[in-house]
């Protein structure tokens, strides 16, 4: 067996983060993923877009490295920085992944940890601050700069549990970035968040992507997709649907087809909505 290997991510800004090619995922003889193949590169901002059961769960397993492609007869290649031997600890180390059961873990295991150290746990690679003797006056330092650019200066001194859901979020933005990470991985990060929650949540993201890391949403909700993605791929019934420009693909025909209703897409400058036609 070949040896996982502790990833180092390429410099290059064109080098492949994501290089699927066949992909098949199967579970107790049901097929989840067929035939997936895409590409994504570093700096690239992207928007995977399906419906409820259509295999994005999934897909963010493999993408993480919790999940490998299933054997088929199909031959298959998952590669991840260019590396089909990888480890979901590597991947983690330089892939920010944000999902909703992460602010359930702090609220659990660190309640009292405030809104700076919240961020401050992402350079450690902790859930709150384990051992304090690995903080340093550098690490502090640079967790100013990033409780600065991502406005949260105002909860900083706050613990976890008292944040708002938006204000927690966006703590956990800022805690994937302060790793310096190559990209941003979210699966369904607006679930359960209010209007204004959702509202700071997405200045993050934009906050990161304009800093140039890739940001690669996983989502059934056309609002989440902010300015910065510039390509979309739906997925529907475990399989690749559409994959192009976002003003190619995020038209009424397109997201009529893929959530199988009439939907009527508006568009307000840079950003999208769905509308039950």
């Amino acid at each position: 067996m070949t040896r996982k290997t502790e990833i180092d991510a390429p410099q290059d800004a064109s080098a492949e983060l994501y290089g699927f090619e066949n992909v098949c995922a199967v579970r107790n003889g049901v097929s989840l993923l067929h035939d997936i193949s895409f590409t994504l590169r570093r700096g690239e901002c992207a928007a995977i877009l399906g419906a409820n059961g259509s295999g994005k769960s999934t897909l963010m397993k493999l993408m993480t490295g919790d999940l490998h492609p299933s054997v088929t007869d199909i031959p298959a290649k998952l590669r991840i920085f260019g590396d089909e031997n990888y480890s979901a600890r590597a991947i983690k180390r330089k892939i920010g992944v944000i999902t909703g059961d992460l602010q359930e873990k702090f609220k659990t295991l660190a309640p009292q940890c405030t809104g700076f150290e919240t961020v401050m746990s992402g350079a450690l690679n902790m859930i709150g601050i384990l051992y304090p003797e690995l903080v340093t006056p550098a690490l502090i330092e640079k967790t100013k700069i990033y409780v600065g650019r991502y406005g949260l200066g105002a909860v900083a001194d706050r613990p976890f549990e008292a944040l708002s859901c938006g204000e927690a979020m966006r703590c956990l933005i800022a805690r994937a970035m302060i790793a310096e990470p190559c990209a941003l991985l979210l699966d369904e990060p607006l679930n359960g968040l209010d209007l204004t929650a959702k509202r700071d949540f997405l200045q993050g993201l934009k906050i990161s992507a304009q800093a140039g890391a890739s940001v690669i949403l996983i989502t059934h909700r056309i609002e989440e997709i902010i300015p910065q993605i510039s390509r979309i791929i739906l997925l529907k019934d475990g399989k690749i649907f559409a994959d192009g420009r976002k003003e190619e693909i995020l038209t009424s025909e397109r997201m009529s087809a893929l959530f199988s209703v009439p939907v009527q897409i508006m568009r307000s400058r840079e950003s999208y909505a769905a509308f039950l036609d």
